[in-house]
């Protein structure tokens, strides 16, 4: 399962949930599927393994699912609280905008809820009702039932009716003949008002064409008179025109010298308010600087002192620089007799692990030259104890002082025989064949290998890393919750 396997997977899983999301939208769907549940429920325990190691290579093309999915400092080696804590959040966000606005929204407008928030937002409220005012009361409006029963004349016969039906008719003839009339006066003094006014602008017309002609006839009659009129009246505009210039440049130069005089004497009062105020931040100074300096010079004097303090063998300064040097000089030669030490040991331990591996490479080449050694040792086992038989004077022990490898070497390559064969005695003589099947009382007899297991056994228990590890297993099983 490689990076670009699970990274592959992924992007067809996202695509596909993206298509997912667009086909229940456009149905109107509640339940649409989103990224990070899909993954959850569609990739393995080892491929989320491998993805919360690290998001940002899986995601780097998703760039809102890589904090997501980082696990946190105590999810590293519980995996099971990981993937819950994920689901947990994601239930939780559901939940948040399941419960929000636009949710509910959404819900009334594609019909999975009634329309109450649409209706408060939308409709707007009903116009109030017309206002109809209760009629007067009339007595003579009443029904015939009502009006004995009011104390009214109820009696009305054929001939009354139709009086009245007569009198109701002639009375809306009238009526209607009055509007008639009404209408065609104010229409006649419309038609009034029209001549009236065309007679009025007719008149206003003639007398201006006659004031027009004798307009003409006077300028006709004085046009040279009025010309040299227009030419003298001209004349004396450019003059004045050109005396007001005049004026006006005057005026102008006036005006200048008026402003730079007043600007001029501005400048001398503010020069004045300057060299004044220059003055005093030039006092300003100096005692800002006198005071700098007396503070310096209390502060050089006191340095002084303290200098001269601490320059004595009982200061504390002196006496702090010589406990920094001391602790500086036993820590470093510490350091020195660590590194010794460590150096002493990892040698020691290089050079015990060589021979152990140098011991066994004999003891291989000897069980390969002598079958018969795994054979006692295998049956050594069987019996419960651990030996291991030594390489030097087994043959010397077992074939006699004049024996070679050679004769051990035959011995152990030589098919089983019988005790009761005549070979046995040659080969196995009566005190050869006692000291090999006594090896185990002399594993036994051997008491300084067996103190030796004590001695080892009682200083591992007394190190202090084994008590150390004791205390924090204890803890740890206090520490469990007790079964119920």
């Amino acid at each position: 399962m490689t990076v670009n396997y699970v990274r592959a997977k992924l992007k067809t899983l996202l695509a596909n949930v993206e298509m997912r999301q667009k086909c229940a939208r456009k149905g109107g769907e509640t339940d649409i599927p989103t990224p990070r549940t899909s993954l959850l429920d569609n990739l393995s325990a080892a491929q989320l393994k491998k993805i919360s190691k690290d998001t940002s290579t899986f995601f780097c093309d998703f760039p809102d699912l890589i904090k997501f999915f980082e696990p946190l400092p105590v999810e590293v080696d519980d995996f099971d609280m990981y993937v819950a804590r994920l689901r947990s959040s994601i239930a939780r966000e559901i939940e948040e905008r399941n419960a929000s606005l636009p949710a509910a929204w959404e819900q009334e407008l594609t019909g999975k809820r009634p329309r109450v928030l649409y209706n408060v937002l939308d409709d707007e409220p009903p116009p109030p009702p017309e206002h109809r005012p209760i009629p007067p009361y009339d007595p003579k409006d009443a029904w015939p039932c009502h009006r004995a029963q009011r104390g009214l004349f109820n009696e009305s016969t054929v001939a009354d009716r139709m009086r009245a039906c007569v009198v109701r008719e002639r009375r809306a003839m009238t009526e209607e003949a009055a509007n008639l009339q009404e209408g065609f006066r104010v229409k006649i003094q419309k038609n009034e008002f029209k001549v009236r006014q065309q007679k009025e602008a007719e008149k206003e017309g003639r007398k201006r064409l006659q004031m027009k002609k004798v307009i003409t006839e006077l300028t006709a009659k004085n046009c040279i008179t009025l010309m040299d009129a227009d030419a003298k009246y001209f004349e004396q505009a450019a003059e004045d025109h050109k005396q007001n210039l005049i004026a006006a440049v005057e005026n102008k130069d006036k005006e200048l010298e008026a402003v730079i005089a007043r600007n001029a004497r501005k400048n001398a009062r503010w020069k004045e308010r300057a060299e004044i105020a220059k003055k005093k931040v030039e006092r300003d100074i100096e005692a800002i600087q006198e005071k700098g300096r007396e503070a310096l010079r209390r502060k050089q004097e006191r340095f002084d002192e303290i200098m001269k303090e601490q320059q004595l063998e009982s200061s504390p300064h002196i006496v702090d620089k010589r406990n920094l040097a001391l602790k500086h000089k036993i820590v470093h030669h510490n350091k020195k007799e660590a590194e010794k030490a460590e150096e002493t040991l990892r040698t020691e331990g290089h050079l015990r692990k060589d021979a152990v591996l140098a011991a066994a490479a004999r003891r291989r080449e000897l069980d390969r030259v002598f079958p018969n050694r795994v054979r006692l040792r295998a049956a050594t086992i069987r019996g419960g104890e651990s030996f291991t038989i030594p390489e030097h004077n087994f043959a010397t022990r077992v074939f006699g002082d004049t024996s070679t490898s050679e004769d051990l070497h035959r011995w152990s390559s030589a098919p089983c025989f019988s005790r009761k064969e005549p070979r046995w005695e040659t080969e196995f003589p009566p005190g050869a064949a006692a000291a090999l099947l006594d090896a185990r009382s002399t594993i036994e007899k051997a008491k300084n290998l067996v103190e030796a297991q004590e001695h080892f056994r009682r200083k591992v228990e007394q190190s202090k890393i084994y008590q150390e590890l004791q205390k924090k297993v204890k803890k740890e099983l206090a520490a469990m919750p007790k079964p119920v």
